[in-house]
């Protein structure tokens, strides 16, 4: 199973924000609630969170609770199990699985669907569980662990379920989650800690995830809670002892700067001295982690819709090419300073030449492959292209899992651009294409031949690194190198 590529997932929202022509400053799309899908906070517009019931993009307060736009439906997941609910199924599950097809193995009937409905919590009646590779056990293959992670963040509480080989980041892959959304955040906010019955959902909900873990032989390592309610909550304390009573397993609190450094490391499987970007249009980063250095080193990018439009939606750039060069000389003068530090830093070898770009979509190598195009040249429709990004394979490589198993090199977008003449690119930056995904692709097209050019970048790896790994590794595995 596999996320939609960003640009699909920001279409309906910049279609009501673009403007043919912008060439000013002023640009400020206004981007409605609920369309903008969305898996953790930082990759929503500014002002805007993460709601986990619908995965997607919302002002404070508006969602879930409150009326929103119809979102697009969720698109068909391979390998998704339906699990019996807490309640009801709800909308699709933020979180993505990496698994082959589930093998049904023998198992005791109904566990999956007692543990989750016979813990309806006593706060204030069941919560709906969405699930998805949970229900048949999968088999592992010899000397694989498995191991579950939660992860309560402001609006929702998940599960993954992991496996790797002992100490080996590279071979994890994640093949089952679970999510159920809870306005903890809120408790926080506006009153100064949590209130019972949301202490009582959240051991609710921890008690059937681990139900869910012991069918699959899973250990379940513990509940990581986001620093942005998780440092303000007066009575976490009483949380904390109420999962040890009722899991067996801790609550982790970490500050902001740990939680970053669990995002890097997901995406690099453990491991220093790499550079990652992570993908989203919205508020693009440079991630480093040096030899020397003692903590992860962020640049942010520009990369809002007014940057990428001050090319794409130009009429006096009639060219691919044209925009391409436009948009590329402002990046490089807006982030000259990280580009030469990251160039020194490869150089004298304190950060490999490969930038991993993750967690992303299929969806920038599909198109630099030519799967996104016809035999004569067209791109295609959204609803294709989200057919494909959703059939994409992941394979092994040196980098983890990644979407094609083989880094997209610089060579291939140098042959890339070329190929789009004036009809292709007034297909891509015209409706409805621009807002689907030909934004996307012109701006990470863009960026990519930079790094490669100016940092001397080799390579391009799109990962697939699911939301809790930092967190697993940082209990099961030994401490980064």
């Amino acid at each position: 199973m596999t996320e939609l590529p960003r640009a699909a997932a920001v279409s309906a929202a910049v279609a009501l924000g673009l403007l043919a022509g912008v060439t000013g400053c002023k640009f400020a799309p206004r981007i409605p609630d609920a369309v903008v899908s969305c898996s953790s906070d930082d990759e929503c517009p500014r002002d805007f969170v993460c709601s986990a019931k619908l995965a997607r993009c919302c002002r404070a307060g508006v969602c879930p609770e409150g009326p929103v736009a119809s979102p697009p439906p969720a698109p068909a997941r391979p390998d998704a199990g339906a699990l019996p609910p807490m309640a009801s199924v709800d909308a699709g599950s933020p979180f993505t699985i990496d698994a082959e097809p589930a093998l049904p193995q023998p198992s005791t009937p109904g566990d999956a669907g007692d543990a989750a409905a016979g813990d309806a919590n006593d706060g204030g009646g069941p919560l709906p569980l969405v699930c998805s590779g949970t229900e048949a056990v999968v088999d592992l293959g010899a000397g694989r662990q498995s191991f579950c992670t939660i992860v309560a963040r402001g609006e929702d509480v998940a599960l993954a379920i992991h496996s790797l080989l002992p100490n080996d980041a590279v071979s994890t892959r994640t093949y089952g989650v679970c999510s159920a959304s809870l306005p903890i955040e809120r408790d926080v906010l506006t009153g100064g800690q949590l209130l019972g019955t949301t202490i009582a959902s959240l051991g609710d909900l921890a008690v059937a995830y681990k139900k869910i873990c012991d069918r699959h032989n899973a250990r379940l390592v513990g509940t990581m809670v986001h620093a942005s309610w998780g440092s303000k909550a007066g009575n976490l304390a009483e949380l904390r002892s109420r999962l040890m009573e009722r899991t067996g397993a801790g609550l982790d609190l970490f500050t902001q700067e740990e939680e970053l450094q669990q995002s890097y490391l997901g995406v690099t499987r453990n491991r220093r001295g790499r550079i990652v970007l992570r993908e989203t249009v919205f508020s693009p980063q440079l991630l480093s982690w040096p030899k020397g250095s003692a903590t992860v080193i962020r640049d942010s990018l520009p990369g809002s819709w007014e940057v990428i439009n001050m090319a794409y939606a130009n009429a006096s750039y009639p060219t691919f090419e044209d925009a391409r060069r436009a948009l590329r000389a402002r990046l490089d003068r807006e982030i000259e300073g990280p580009l030469l530090r990251l160039e020194a830093a490869i150089a004298d070898g304190s950060l490999a030449p490969g930038v991993a770009v993750g967690s992303a979509g299929p969806m920038i190598p599909l198109a630099i492959g030519g799967q996104l195009r016809d035999a004569r040249g067209a791109w295609a429709a959204s609803s294709e292209v989200n057919r494909k990004v959703s059939e994409a394979t992941i394979g092994a490589s040196p980098y983890g899992r990644i979407y094609g198993g083989q880094p997209l090199l610089p060579a291939q977008l140098d042959a890339f651009f070329p190929t789009i003449d004036a009809g292709q690119w007034q297909q891509l930056r015209s409706e409805p294409l621009r807002t689907a995904y030909g934004g996307e692709l012109f701006y990470m097209t863009t960026l990519l031949d930079l790094l490669a050019d100016e940092i001397k970048a080799t390579e391009f790896p799109f990962v697939y690194a699911h939301a809790h790994l930092g967190y697993l590794f940082g209990k099961v595995l030994p401490p980064a190198q």
